[in-house]
């Protein structure tokens, strides 16, 4: 997965969801399924458009798996997200 979004690649991110895959990011942003897989690659990709991830911890729990992650790079527009619209104008780390 780390290296799909690294790469940019939103199909194959999109690819390794399943219907109850649930995300959570900084500032609220939280859903579940391959929807929300989408959503949250690209409410990231369109804003931070050289981002990276670099893996913090990735493990698993039974049946799923985790990845924790630094999130790195330069936005060049306002970020769109389901909560609200977040100006981007700094780098993010």
């Amino acid at each position: 997965m780390l290296r799909a979004w690294n790469e940019h690649n939103r199909e194959q991110w999109n690819a390794g969801f399943s219907d109850n895959a649930e995300l959570r990011a900084p500032g609220g942003v939280s859903g579940s399924g391959t929807e929300m897989a989408g959503q949250f690659y690209n409410i990231w990709h369109d804003g931070f458009p050289d981002n990276q991830c670099d893996p913090v911890v990735i493990g698993e729990d039974g049946d799923g798996g985790f990845l924790d992650a630094v999130f790195k790079g330069n936005p060049y527009r306002t970020i769109k997200c389901p909560i609200r619209h977040c100006p981007g104008h700094r780098q993010a780390r």
